[in-house]
């Protein structure tokens, strides 16, 4: 297969179509994300090729049978480089009781090495991402929750004849409050939300002026037509007459309207179809029309 190179002549990363190689195996899971086999693939260089199709879409990933790299370092080494350290700081005696520094020691090398087999995971993520870390973490908490009780179903189901539980019911519910907006990150959202809701004003006064506008139309033709002339000559009331024009009119306004807020409820524009600002926005349409 030809290995195909991105460049950044320009200024920004161009890597030419299908340089990141042939697409991983993949499958969509329940939640809708889609999960990606990368099994044997040079993962650092698929990512980096594959960015612009990925890009603020890919937040995260798991990696099975991950070693912790502690494991394979020399803990006698870095017990020797520390303990000549601690001296050096402290003329020349050691600073930590001998028994107690040896304790310590070989507490984290038991811990390291008993890491250091292939029944890790690891969590990959985005930082782009606020909540990323955590979702991914909380994620796969629930693979591996579910995963041990499956096993001790088996387990049970071997020796008694029959499971007990369904790991389908069980998994572990994460809540994100995120912090606080600073003094200049409130004052620069404000200004947004500002700006964001003036373009909507904006745009809705032009959208509902010509909604009104079209039904001056009839009236221009009837002017021409004499349509209301021969229904009065008919029998007609003349209060008949405007009244069901009236009616008419507001049931398509109405109509359009009702369009109009629908749209601000599908984008949630807070300023819009809040709670205090639903019930004045619908009197101010309905008014206008």
């Amino acid at each position: 297969m030809e290995i195909m190179e991105c460049n950044c002549d320009v200024g920004t990363q161009q890597c030419p179509a299908g340089a990141e190689g042939v697409e991983p195996p993949s499958v969509v899971m329940p939640s809708f994300d889609i999960l990606h086999n990368m099994t044997g693939r040079n993962i650092s260089d698929y990512l980096l090729k594959s960015r612009d199709r990925f890009y603020k879409r890919r937040y995260g990933g798991f990696e099975f049978g991950a070693r912790n790299p502690m494991s394979k370092r020399n803990f006698t080494q870095i017990q020797e480089v520390v303990d000549r350290w601690l001296k050096a700081t402290n003329f020349g005696k050691p600073r930590i009781d001998e028994t107690v520094q040896n304790l310590a020691f070989g507490t984290v090398e038991d811990f390291a090495l008993s890491t250091g087999y292939f029944d890790n995971v690891r969590i990959w993520f985005n930082n782009k991402g606020w909540a990323a870390s955590v979702s991914y973490m909380n994620a796969m908490n629930n693979v591996i929750l579910r995963a041990s009780i499956r096993a001790q179903e088996e387990d049970f189901s071997l020796d008694w004849g029959s499971g007990y539980k369904d790991p389908s019911k069980y998994g572990i519910a994460c809540t994100n409050h995120p912090m606080n907006f600073t003094k200049e990150q409130l004052d620069t959202e404000i200004i947004r939300q500002i700006g964001v809701s003036l373009l909507h004003a904006i745009c809705v006064i032009f959208a509902m002026s010509f909604v009104p506008a079209s039904f001056v139309i009839f009236h221009i033709d009837e002017r021409v037509s004499k349509v209301k002339h021969l229904q009065f000559v008919s029998g007609v009331s003349p209060a008949i007459y405007w009244i069901a024009s009236f009616l008419w009119d507001m049931t398509m306004f109405i109509f359009s309207a009702s369009l109009c807020v629908l749209i601000f409820l599908a984008f949630d524009a807070k300023a819009y179809v809040s709670s205090e600002n639903i019930v004045p926005l619908l009197i101010i349409m309905f008014l206008y029309g």
